[in-house]
């Protein structure tokens, strides 16, 4: 729960494991808005790490990127300039003309073959067709058709203020729908529902300061947003829009995810194999939590955990956002 001025952001969260809490994670972003909310801990009995995500607001932190292997080749240019001094890139990098590998670079008059994925936000209580990039994308649907079909006239009860919003009831994942005409009622949802006033709210069973669509699919709950902040999301309607849902990530999670790219993304073909991590999707926008699952496995001392692919013998995790190379399998292979 989050308190200023007299209004309360409250935050409900749970947890799908048997887990030892610690105080409550917050992160705020360059203009002071709380744009990420987690409990980390501690896995019962066996001590593994885990946390739990509380609510995500994305930031628009670069242009969208049109294909796939335009985001590849940014990836591995970004990736460059962490981990080769710039004397020794001796050439432009250009996306492969076969596949594997994705993109050539030219380091110190060699060429060498780059691999590129991204790792993303894992949970392995959901199945493909339920995954957590999936509903991220639905929720920039729905603000892309905020940002497409409405004006800051029609949430002028919202102006000024930080919406959180979820779907589903409080003991649910509370992750946006997958339908588009479930968007649709959000989107209504949102122009209609009025948030509390400012003041001393009754803390019950369910707070007066947490409002819900007339069918409870879509849950809302506000805060405050800093004087003199700015977002492109902010600029135009007037209020900032955050994710509230649950996800509980383990060590072993994100272990498994790193496997799974690595084992999908090997081949003879590709010199290095770089996995991304911390970085913006390719509409721009990027997920606060995508640095928490980085730390996770940059503290990791074991992420591989004695697995090795069958062929690509150098592995790079590359933290986009912090500026970080880790080499998970190999030296590597120019000077750093």
């Amino acid at each position: 729960m989050l308190e200023r001025e007299g209004r309360t952001l409250l935050l409900p969260w749970r947890c799908t494991v048997s887990m030892t809490a610690q105080a409550l994670g917050m992160r705020r972003n360059d203009y002071g808005l709380t744009s990420l909310s987690w409990v980390p801990g501690r896995a019962e009995p066996s001590g593994e790490p885990v946390l739990v995500i509380v609510f995500d607001t994305p930031e628009q932190t670069c242009e969208a990127v049109a294909t796939k292997p335009e985001q590849e080749l940014h990836d591995v240019n970004m990736f460059l300039l962490d981990c080769v001094p710039p004397k020794s890139v001796t050439g432009a990098s250009v996306p492969s003309p076969t596949d594997p590998p994705d993109v050539l670079v030219s380091v110190d008059s060699a060429q060498f073959g780059v691999e590129a994925t991204h790792l993303l936000l894992p949970e392995s209580n959901l199945d493909k067709s339920q995954s957590i990039i999936g509903r991220w994308m639905m929720f920039e649907r729905l603000r892309d058709a905020i940002l497409r079909d409405c004006t800051a006239a029609d949430f002028a009860q919202h102006v000024g203020l930080h919406l959180i919003v979820w779907f589903g009831e409080l003991d649910e994942r509370r992750l946006p729908p997958r339908r588009a005409r479930d968007i649709e009622a959000a989107l209504s949802a949102i122009k209609a529902v009025t948030p509390p006033p400012p003041g001393p709210m009754e803390m019950s069973d369910e707070p007066d300061g947490i409002r819900w669509s007339p069918d409870r699919t879509v849950g809302f709950s506000w805060g405050y947003v800093p004087l003199g902040y700015r977002s492109p999301f902010f600029d135009a309607m007037g209020f900032e829009l955050g994710l509230a849902y649950d996800v509980t990530i383990l060590r072993e999670d994100l272990r498994a995810e790193l496997r799974r790219l690595i084992s999908d993304h090997d081949n003879d073909k590709a010199d290095v194999l770089l996995v991304t991590t911390n970085a913006p999707l390719r509409s721009g926008l990027e997920f606060p939590s995508s640095r928490l699952i980085t730390d996770m496995l940059f503290d990791d001392d074991n992420p591989l955990d004695g697995y090795r692919p069958q062929h690509v013998g150098l592995v790079a995790l590359h933290d986009q956002g912090g500026g970080r190379v880790r080499w998970l399998l190999g030296p590597p292979p120019w000077d750093e």
